[in-house]
């Protein structure tokens, strides 16, 4: 550690909260905080500031710790995506899991910057500033990969790959809500004077501590909710809200409007989560509809009497090819892979398989 550390984050902690850094200042202190070795050092140096702090002016000013705590995460995820992903990959991370653990750095900068003994004095200034407005906060999962997410109450989230979440900085303060794109596992902190609200498109899923996982990617004409624990209800378009018990499952149809609830085994259906697709007495177009989300393809069923078919299987690294032999071994069927077709001036930009009955 040089002898001029400690002054250095100092000062540029300091032009970090008067907003006075420069673009390679600010990733100069990024890189610092993502460093575990000057993890003590940033808090010795932001603690000592902790005596200086005026009681009274605490009581008589109160500041509004969940508003300024997520908008330092809009503030360090906004500046993180304007550098280049690949050079700060790892330090994202790093920085994210500082962050959203209790004692994390940016818990401290909430107490030694904004109570009023930190470096800058115009800390008043910037609490104003960053509490007058209620920002979006969009955290993704890239393709190809999971996400996990604590969010601010501690409600834990798992993201499939491609899968969206977006909630405001007044989260945890005034609301839990959040909208979701694609698929996710959430274990919902408990909170009984403040539900846990996800809009999956037109299922809107209620829940105060409990344990599920969604399904909800636009391009599908379903959506599906499977709770593992506790209770949730829920509401579609043109329909009254219901209660979901443990071991039951929802399904949505957005054609339709019509709801379907059934009891199944949620363990098949988070199994996502361990880059496995299980199958358990499902039926065909089920089974195919699951396989084409992991294997971005369409299927066509031309067989009308291959419907009754149900398919037991647990699927991980096989390829698509693979699966479809497996199921050929299985059962009456047979397929076709067509790549980049075009049917009646429609273009298939995904693989498409026609499945069919062998003769």
């Amino acid at each position: 550690m040089t002898s001029d550390k400690p002054q250095k984050i100092g000062i540029l902690l300091n032009r970090y909260f008067e907003m006075k850094c420069t673009e390679k200042e600010k990733h100069t202190l990024l890189e610092l905080l993502s460093q575990s070795c000057n993890e003590k050092l940033i808090k010795e140096i932001l603690i000592s500031h902790l005596n200086d702090i005026d009681e009274d002016k605490i009581e008589k000013n109160p500041v509004d710790f969940d508003k300024i705590y997520n908008q330092i995460l809009v503030e360090i995820d906004h500046r993180e995506t304007r550098a280049s992903e690949k050079r700060l990959l790892h330090n994202r991370i790093k920085i994210k899991r500082l962050v959203f653990e209790g004692i994390s750095i940016a818990a401290v900068f909430l107490i030694a910057f904004f109570i009023g003994g930190g470096f800058t004095k115009k800390h008043s200034d910037i609490s104003t500033k960053l509490s007058s407005s209620n920002s979006p906060i969009e955290i993704r999962a890239p393709f190809g990969a999971r996400s996990e997410v604590k969010l601010a109450d501690g409600t834990e989230v798992t993201l499939n790959a491609g899968s969206t979440i977006k909630y405001f900085t007044d989260y945890n303060r005034l609301n839990r809500d959040l909208i979701l794109e694609g698929e996710a596992y959430f274990k919902v902190a408990k909170n009984a004077d403040m539900p846990f609200v996800v809009n999956a498109g037109e299922l809107n899923i209620k829940a105060i501590g409990t344990k599920f996982n969604i399904l909800a990617y636009q391009e599908d004409d379903r959506i599906e909710a499977t709770l593992e624990e506790g209770e949730i209800h829920f509401s579609g378009k043109g329909n009254e809200p219901f209660r979901l018990k443990e071991g039951q499952q929802v399904v949505f149809s957005k054609n339709t409007h019509e709801i379907l609830i059934r009891d199944v085994i949620p363990e098949i259906y988070t199994s996502w989560m361990e880059n496995k697709l299980r199958l358990n007495n499902t039926p065909i177009e089920e089974a195919l509809w699951k396989i084409g989300r992991k294997y971005n393809v369409t299927f066509e069923i031309v067989s009308s009497d291959l419907l009754e078919l149900q398919y037991t299987a647990t699927f991980t690294n096989e390829t698509i090819e693979e699966v479809m032999n497996m199921l050929k071994s299985v059962s009456p069927i047979s397929y076709k892979i067509f790549k980049n077709t075009r049917v009646n001036e429609k273009k298939y930009l995904k693989p498409r398989i026609i499945v069919y009955k062998r003769k």
